[in-house]
């Protein structure tokens, strides 16, 4: 099997910060069992959450992080959405790792569209584990709520990484 060595200095040119990702999966699997959090989950997967949705949920996040430009890129394996708007942060009392593993909870002001904290859960109608580049955060999130950090970039190929100007965004 070849190495893609264009996707192995991409990313080596990366510091990944796992930690965040770390504490946020630590907190979230002192609940993982309960019956309240596995109900509020299928009603989120069987009564509010359409795939339908999740494209404009991306934009419009990517319109609350003041994005010039997004984009979304299907390829053979998998789909690719992209922002160059503000990175994900950990400042204060806003913790955007936990924001986006949460449900309910968001980090954004309770003003207009975006503060119920379900919308970016539209991203579960298309796949079980998302995998998140943003910063210097590199983490995929299985069962809605639990976040594991990886030290390398998904594995798609380096062309389509070329094709997005920027990627990953810091």
């Amino acid at each position: 099997m070849k190495s893609d060595t264009s996707k192995t200095a991409i990313s080596n040119k990366w510091s990944w910060d796992p930690k965040p990702v770390e504490d946020v999966r630590k907190e979230k699997e002192k609940h993982r069992d309960s019956e309240d959090l596995e109900g509020l989950k299928d009603i989120l997967e069987n009564v509010i959450l359409k795939a339908s949705h999740f494209p404009l949920e991306f934009i419009q996040n990517a319109e609350d992080e003041e994005s010039s430009k997004a984009g979304f890129y299907l390829y053979d394996s998998g789909l690719v959405i992209y922002n160059d708007g503000k990175p994900f942060r950990i400042e204060n009392e806003r913790n955007d790792i936990k924001g986006f593993c949460s449900i309910g909870i968001s980090q954004k002001y309770k003003k207009g569209i975006g503060f119920l904290g379900v919308g970016a859960k539209t991203i579960f109608t298309i796949t079980k584990r998302p995998w998140l580049v943003s910063g210097k955060y590199n983490f995929t999130i299985e069962d809605m709520l639990y976040p594991s950090p990886h030290r390398d970039l998904p594995p798609f190929s380096s062309d389509v990484i070329k094709r997005i100007d920027g990627f990953p965004h810091r």
